[in-house]
């Protein structure tokens, strides 16, 4: 519950008390939970919400602070601990894609914030984690589409990471997603946006 309570607070607060959240220790605290107990479905998720949520709502120092208190190996190792439960990768999935695209960072290619979140992501396993969770999950539109947005902006953070996505065979699950989502618009406007960015 203490996990949710944060998450809770840092989403519904404001700039101010989000900053507050951090000066406590709440990105140290929130990584320290998921490590601890990452065999635990209900605390990785908590914890994953938590870091979402300081993620969306905080700076670029905030996500700083997160990356450099372990959140980027924190969250490859809940998507290789429970890819096969929707709702804990979902939740990881929101966390990378807040980690990667801040308030203040609106996915320039260039951005040095960006790309540094980026490669420590991409180096802690992201890609083989993000595309077994697609594997794990291509009927599930929510989970698929989560996937999908990790896969997009990962691509667009450089073109060695394409080349990572492609060599992993991000393609191939890109199309397996589309195929098993034929009625889901949604999922079809981020698959074909993934082929522009990784193919």
């Amino acid at each position: 519950m203490g996990c949710l309570t944060l998450a809770s607070v840092a989403s519904s607060g404001t700039d101010a008390n989000c900053g507050r959240l951090m000066s406590a220790g709440a990105a140290e605290c929130a990584v320290a939970a998921i490590e601890r107990h990452a065999g635990h479905a209900d605390v990785a998720s908590s914890g994953c919400l938590v870091l979402a949520s300081v993620a969306e709502s905080g700076t670029d120092a905030n996500c700083g602070r997160l990356m450099r208190a372990g959140a980027a190996a924190s969250l490859v190792a809940v998507m290789d601990a429970h890819t096969n439960d929707a709702d804990v990768v979902h939740a990881c999935c929101r966390a990378v894609q807040h980690l990667l695209y801040s308030q203040s960072r609106r996915m320039a290619r260039n951005d040095p914030f960006l790309r540094d979140r980026c490669a420590g992501l991409v180096d802690a396993g992201l890609v083989d984690g993000v595309l077994a969770v697609i594997d794990a999950h291509a009927g599930n539109a929510v989970v698929a589409a989560s996937g999908c947005d990790v896969v997009r902006t990962v691509a667009h953070c450089g073109e060695d990471n394409c080349n990572r996505l492609v060599d992993a065979g991000a393609v191939k699950r890109i199309f397996a997603t589309l195929e098993a989502n034929a009625n889901q618009i949604y999922i079809w406007c981020k698959g074909k946006s993934n082929e522009m960015h990784v193919g």
